[in-house]
């Protein structure tokens, strides 16, 4: 059985998708309504995991089928939340310097 700190660490395959939903949040222009969420589901990582899961239907529009039930196996792990939170921010960064290069342009 795997130790709470083995749990805690990603795979590159939960980066890849923490990637891809940070770009999904960021160009939809939700970064502020994901952080939050995140933050406060935080201490209940595993519900909010399963909550996920509960309004799929909902978010099936977002996410393929396969993507969506990796991104909230990976919710259930501890660690990963604050991981996407990091990734969401630098994404947004990017965003920010992207689009004020453009501008000034």
């Amino acid at each position: 059985m795997p130790t709470q700190k083995e749990e805690e660490v990603d795979t590159s395959e939960d980066k890849e998708i923490m990637e891809w939903a940070a770009k999904q949040v960021v160009s939809r222009q939700l970064t502020v309504p994901a952080i939050i969420f995140f933050e406060s589901v935080k201490p209940l990582n595993f519900i909010a995991s399963q909550a996920l899961i509960a309004i799929s239907p909902m978010v099936m529009s977002i996410f393929q089928g396969k993507r969506y039930k990796q991104f909230t196996n990976m919710l259930e792990r501890r660690g990963n939340i604050e991981l996407l939170i990091q990734a969401i921010e630098e994404e947004d960064a990017r965003f920010t310097a992207a689009k004020k290069k453009r501008k000034g342009a």
